[in-house]
């Protein structure tokens, strides 16, 4: 669930190099692909990590985003920006 309540959609598309992951959040309005979604992909090459990991950490980050702002969770999640933990 987003911040708003609504569901967030997965999908994860296997190309000839890369899993691809994508999260999508229909945001506020609950409209899906509008200027207010939020939407986060993530790539990794066959055989680098699981895709699951992956696709469980960006889901903690949107998670999160219900308690600490949509869009600091999310890159909290994902690793990015200031609150990166390495």
């Amino acid at each position: 669930m987003n911040a708003w309540g609504q569901p967030v959609s997965a999908t994860i598309e296997r190309g000839p190099i890369n899993y691809v992951l994508t999260l999508r959040s229909n945001g506020p309005d609950g409209l899906p692909k509008n200027s207010d979604d939020i939407v986060v992909t993530r790539s990794k090459r066959h055989g680098e990590s699981s895709i699951t990991q992956e696709a469980a950490r960006a889901a903690e980050g949107v998670a999160e985003g219900a308690a600490s702002g949509a869009v600091k969770g999310i890159k909290k999640g994902l690793r990015l920006g200031r609150d990166r933990e390495d």
